[in-house]
């Protein structure tokens, strides 16, 4: 499927959206960004960096991990990301988890805590940083 298909037919949402209104995206491609956590037995998307940390299950998402997702494993885990794939609301086994993404169609790489997007764009674009006194 050519990446323009993926956008034509992916639902932009937020995680939020997703815990709170899961049935709304039931059976949908949907396209959500959270911060990964790629674990041994099971993979989940947090809504924030601290949801993991504190290990507040009912702000993530499962994730059934795609091939891809394996082979860029450093690059992924413990980050934020983008995933494009089919939402599954419910069932027995998510819980505390509202619901699944599964077949994962792209994760890609949005910004590391460590080095935020926004800071690496201040960077770029020479903005100021607005902590920094005058």
């Amino acid at each position: 499927m050519a990446d323009s298909q993926i956008v034509s037919e992916t639902t932009q949402v937020s995680i939020m959206q997703l815990i709170v209104t899961p049935e709304k995206f039931d059976g949908r491609v949907i396209s959500v960004e959270g911060f990964l956590v790629l674990g041994r037995e099971r993979d989940v998307l947090f809504a924030h960096e601290v949801d993991a940390t504190h290990l507040l299950l009912s702000n993530g998402l499962l994730v059934d991990r795609s091939e891809q997702m394996g082979r860029e494993l450093k690059e992924l885990d413990k980050k934020y990301v983008r995933v494009v794939g089919a939402f599954k609301f419910g069932g027995k086994h998510t819980m505390p988890f509202a619901g699944t993404i599964s077949d994962v169609q792209k994760c890609e790489f949005w910004s590391d805590p460590v080095e935020p997007v926004s800071k690496r764009l201040k960077t770029i674009t020479g903005a100021p940083d607005s902590k920094k006194p005058e």
